[in-house]
């Protein structure tokens, strides 16, 4: 926008006080889904990944590919996008998945990362990877009375249906039933079925399902 002659640059760009935002970047096969929450709308951000494979693609996640524009070019092994409008189009500071790279070879490795809000004020990226497989958690504490927790990851975002059964089979309660965007999560089970009834000491079983990944584990209720 300072280029075009849009805007011109911030005043107290080299301020020491940064917002800041987090870039969760997962993997799965051969794509990589990027995704972010933020203390501010972000109006463009530049990436920089180590890409010594072959990049087949880049683009922008279906809630933002009709509004915001993206450039990518790979020289030798460096991989580079900017995202960014000329329209006051923003990335919402709410977590939601941002883009997608498809690659053959060698996994692209995050180098560099910069963002700033569309009126230009900066805002400090962090980032984690995490695993490119579906992971479900023993649930903490077991035994447990009343409360216990329940920890799961996801590779990428995913449908997800997380539910409780007693041990003859029959469901008591569904926990999770949504899409979930791709990383850890977790949920606290609190002993009561689907009518908000304290159940009985015993065991039980928790089932988690997605379309590419299911898993059940059994906990007790000791009261």
């Amino acid at each position: 926008r300072v280029v075009v002659n849009d805007t011109m640059p911030p005043v107290n760009n080299d301020s020491t006080e940064f917002n800041s935002g987090t870039l969760n970047i997962h993997y799965y096969n051969s794509n990589i889904t990027i995704g972010g929450s933020f203390d501010k709308d972000v109006g463009a951000m530049h990436l920089c990944f180590y890409a010594p494979g072959f990049i087949n693609d880049v683009k922008l996640s279906d809630q933002y590919s009709n509004y915001l524009s993206i450039m990518h070019d790979q020289i030798d092994d460096s991989l580079k996008i900017l995202i960014y409008s000329f329209d006051r189009e923003t990335i919402s500071s709410v977590e939601s998945d941002i883009l997608n790279i498809e690659y053959s070879g060698a996994r692209p490795v995050l180098a560099y990362a910069s963002a700033a809000s569309y009126d230009g004020e900066k805002i400090k990226i962090n980032s984690f990877t995490t695993p490119d497989v579906f992971t479900l958690s023993q649930n903490y504490p077991n035994p447990f009375n009343p409360n216990t927790e329940i920890k799961f990851s996801l590779p990428f975002s995913s449908d997800v249906t997380l539910e409780i059964f007693d041990i003859t089979g029959r469901k008591v309660v569904t926990l999770i039933d949504k899409k979930l965007s791709a990383g850890p999560h977790s949920i606290t089970w609190n002993g009561r079925d689907k009518s908000g009834k304290e159940v009985s000491t015993g065991i039980y079983l928790y089932r988690i399902s997605t379309d590419k990944y299911s898993d059940t584990k059994k906990m007790l209720l000791l009261k």
